[in-house]
């Protein structure tokens, strides 16, 4: 696929800042908002599940632990709601410096095909900016007067897309015809497949019988779940600002649907 990887600090400067933007609705909202892109979850939810990721594969990448199970993976005990904006903060600054320092190439465990510290130098990041993106949401709709959430960075988005077709990579599927997904923001493009169970990814569009157009952010974000295609021409072509319009189907947006119901790894 197309080169769409970071460099080490562009990630790490992303997640501090999507990490700080979570903490900022903890500390403002009220812990007990539902969110709507996480079902069955509140807000505080929604801050320990972060807080838990980040020492999860702190862990991970301290100790060189190459195998995880029940009885070796350690607990977090979960804060007050009135302590969880802090205690994601301290978490997160401990775990910083770990990230950087370690050899990107040593080995460490993965759900997915990839099992080194570059997973998780990539995978942290992407986790945080769609979480902050669900904290905001959260905000937005219970809270009158807040602000939409901000999309997710282009570049972070862009990565995010092969991000997630590399994790959708682990699982087996329906075969299904070629999807092609179009950044207009960043210029990138993915055709994705699934054949003999196995997803396949290629640059470009492809032979693709529906093509989805929009900002990378909104791109990531309906892979993810969060956002709702678009039947409307005239939307997704907009990223003004960063700011999307969603998602444009242009094919058969049946078709579309029925890939985007393939992969859930919520």
């Amino acid at each position: 696929m197309t080169q769409t990887l970071l460099t080490l600090e562009r990630y790490l400067e992303v997640l501090q800042h999507d990490t700080e933007a979570l903490a900022v609705v903890l500390d403002q909202a009220d812990g007990s908002l539902p969110v709507r892109s996480c079902p069955g979850w509140t807000l505080s939810d929604l801050g320990y599940h972060v807080g838990e990721v980040h020492r999860f594969w702190h862990w991970v990448v301290r100790e060189g632990v190459r195998e995880v199970t029940d009885a070796n993976s350690p607990q977090f005990a979960r804060p007050d709601d009135a302590d969880l904006a802090g205690w994601l903060r301290h978490g997160l600054a401990d775990f910083l410096p770990v990230l950087r320092a370690v050899d990107p190439a040593a080995p460490a465990w993965s759900w997915t095909p990839q099992r080194d510290m570059a997973f998780i130098q990539r995978r942290m990041p992407h986790e945080t900016s769609v979480h902050r993106w669900d904290a905001e949401d959260a905000a937005a709709v219970g809270v009158a007067g807040t602000k939409a959430p901000s999309p997710i960075a282009p570049d972070l988005a862009a990565d995010g897309v092969s991000e997630f077709f590399l994790l959708a990579s682990a699982g087996r599927y329906e075969s299904h015809a070629p999807v092609a997904f179009r950044a207009v923001d960043t210029g990138h493009a993915w055709t994705a497949s699934v054949d003999d169970g196995r997803m396949r990814v290629v640059d470009g569009v492809a032979q693709a019988s529906v093509v989805l157009t929009g900002c990378a952010s909104d791109l990531l974000l309906t892979l993810w779940r969060r956002l709702l295609l678009l039947g409307d021409p005239r939307q997704g072509e907009d990223c003004a600002e960063g700011a999307g319009s969603g998602v444009l189907v242009d094919g058969d947006e049946g078709l579309a649907q029925t890939f985007l119901g393939l992969v859930d790894l919520t």
